[in-house]
């Protein structure tokens, strides 16, 4: 009987065992080890952290290449810091549901009842929530212009900032997730407002502090005893990184957070605890409960936008955290709630942040048992598949200021592949497998995307999977990308030709032509109209290529010369208008040969499509 008692009970705690620890730990650092160090040597990637923890233990913390690579001073784990982007936002989000426990703010309230310095103009007929706020469903524009800055003079207060640089509101709240910084920023300053303190203030009385944070602080430029211990970030070029200053964000609840792997261990065992850690309580289960379900989602079969985290789930495995860029680190914390299972990962080099997901699923792929029922393949006809084809485009870009051309850079375009669907975002070309009348499985995954139809049953929206916090609008003929290439290019031939031909057959006129041949050419003040507005196009696009040359110039400050710049714009106005009257005046000349009337004509459609493009990229008036 006490054999099989003791049987029993070596069962027992064996299923405990793995019930809260199901990570073969021995086989788990020589995976990492290997998996990150060739992903940092095959990305050029100078340095990282990973760690990963459980609830109430760390099961792995790794500090892997170096922190300043002229020194080949090693990332200490414990001890080197990083930036951790927009994992910052969850700080945000916990002070939020801080407040709301203690009656402060109520998640579903008009936060202009909350903001008394500005209020969000009524630019649509439903009001802005907390709730809107967390799921990034207010229907802001993104704002990108000096989201960093290089003085710390820009550095100014939360209301400062927000009063003088609101996002314009370009949809309703709650019709569609579009991933906003300055909405967290302005629940931020909301917790301000109702706490009496300064974010600052608030977020060491509240949450570091508490925790025993001492390596994470939101302060800009970094205190001194913490700035000695900075990871440098790195900046690639060509096969060298080079060394970049440490960046300041003015926003900076949203993304300025500097902080260890051994803060976030504690960071992330008091989320997997539900709020708690110990003796110390951030928020009770309910509100952290809330903060990781649902807000918003755009469609049943793609990961729901969360009431601040992200949803971060594939295969069938439910992960919920956030990502975090600056220029130089890119960082991602993830929690596997089913598991209790905490992610983390920081790298200090530039790059597009795949490595982070590429090793997070790596990871889950290996030691995550997930199990999802497979989606079987259903065929659709031709015409049917064939609304789907299309360019798609983000609907997170600047709608109102100058650098509306980085919507150029969130599209995505789908083709038809026979019986499925081919798409091709950036350099990344994948296919689509029908499951549904409106849904497609990745080929060889059973990732989704889903559509969705207007009123009309036309294809408007496209919804991926794994990236609840934005949502892609069907372009319309006049957003093309094709079609701005078209005008662009025709604009270019035109321009090209208007500086160069003239003069170059005015010299070969006035040595070689008859005089009577030469009367029957375009008047000289005609010509000189034309010339001067291809002259001016040339120096402002030329100029601004050399403005914004760098993604840094674009997002640091409205560079001087851009300023300068946009007065072309505004002249060619009246220029273009003098081109019109002097375009009819050479139509109705009698002498003038019909192919100098046609040129002539393509000139003024030229300047008139290069004022169309001016207007709609914000590039006519001062738009910033």
């Amino acid at each position: 009987m006490k054999r099989f008692l003791l049987i029993g009970l070596l069962t027992l705690s064996v299923f405990t065992l793995f019930a809260t620890n199901p990570i073969d730990t021995a086989k788990l650092n020589p995976f990492m080890d290997g998996l990150v160090k060739a992903t940092l040597h095959s990305s050029d990637i100078a340095g990282g952290v990973v760690v990963l923890a459980s609830g109430s233990d760390i099961l792995l913390k790794r500090g892997y290449g170096f922190a300043n690579i002229i020194t080949k001073q090693p990332i200490a784990v414990d001890s080197t810091l990083f930036r951790i982007g927009s994992i910052s936002k969850l700080f945000v989000w916990l002070a939020v549901m801080q407040q709301v426990e203690e009656g402060k703010l109520d998640l579903n309230t008009n936060i202009n009842n909350y903001l008394t310095d500005f209020k969000i103009p009524d630019s649509f007929a439903e009001p802005i929530t907390l709730t809107h706020l967390m799921g990034h469903t207010a229907g802001f524009e993104d704002r990108v212009i000096e989201l960093f800055v290089n003085d710390t003079l820009k550095l100014k207060s939360l209301s400062e900032l927000l009063a003088d640089d609101l996002p314009k509101r370009v949809r309703p709240s709650g019709k569609y997730a579009a991933y906003s910084n300055h909405g967290t920023a302005i629940a931020a300053h909301i917790v301000e407002i109702v706490s009496g303190l300064s974010w600052n203030e608030y977020i060491e009385h509240r949450i570091i502090n508490p925790l025993g944070l001492n390596s994470t602080t939101f302060r800009q430029p970094l205190p001194k005893a913490l700035a000695k211990r900075m990871s440098n970030g790195y900046a690639n070029f060509g096969n060298e990184l080079i060394k970049k200053p440490f960046e300041l964000i003015p926003l900076a609840p949203v993304g300025a957070a500097t902080t260890s792997a051994r803060d976030m261990s504690v960071f992330m065992q008091m989320l997997l605890n539900k709020g708690t850690l110990g003796d110390v309580k951030i928020i009770d289960s309910t509100s952290f409960n809330l903060l990781v379900s649902p807000s918003h989602s755009h469609d049943k079969w793609v990961n729901p936008i969360l009431h601040g985290f992200l949803d971060l789930g594939k295969d069938g495995c439910r992960i919920v955290g956030h990502g975090g860029d600056t220029f130089w680190f890119h960082s991602l914390l993830a929690l596997f709630p089913d598991q209790n299972i905490g992610f983390f990962i920081s790298l200090n080099s530039e790059g597009v942040g795949g490595e982070r997901s590429f090793i997070l699923d790596a990871f889950v792929d290996e030691f995550i048992d997930c199990t999802i029922e497979p989606m079987p393949v259903v065929e659709l006809k031709g015409e049917y598949i064939a609304q789907f084809a299309g360019e798609y485009i983000s609907n997170r870009f600047p709608h109102s200021d100058y650098l509306k051309f980085l919507s150029l850079s969130a599209r995505l375009s789908i083709t038809i592949d026979g019986g499925r669907l081919k798409m091709a975002k950036g350099n990344k070309v994948t296919y689509w497998l029908p499951v549904g009348g409106l849904v497609f499985k990745q080929e060889g995954s059973d990732e989704r995307i889903a559509f969705e139809k207007d009123k009309d049953g036309s294809i408007i929206m496209l919804f991926e999977q794994r990236a609840p916090m934005v949502a892609y609008s069907k372009a319309k003929l006049y957003q093309q990308v094709s079609v701005h290439s078209i005008i662009f290019v025709f604009i270019l031939i035109v321009c090209i030709l208007t500086l160069f031909y003239w003069p170059f057959v005015y010299i070969i006129r006035r040595r070689y032509q008859p005089m009577r041949i030469a009367s029957r050419t375009i008047p000289v003040d005609s010509k000189m109209v034309a010339w001067i507005n291809a002259l001016l196009l040339a120096i402002f696009a030329l100029g601004v290529l050399s403005a914004l040359g760098g993604k840094e110039q674009s997002v640091y400050a409205v560079p001087g010369l851009l300023k300068i710049l946009l007065v072309i714009p505004i002249i060619q106005i009246p220029l273009v208008i003098l081109l019109l009257i002097k375009t009819i005046i050479v139509l109705r000349h009698k002498q003038i040969m019909f192919v100098g009337k046609l040129f002539y004509l393509l000139i003024l459609l030229a300047n008139i499509a290069a004022l169309w493009e001016l207007y709609y990229w914000n590039f006519l008036g001062w738009n910033y």
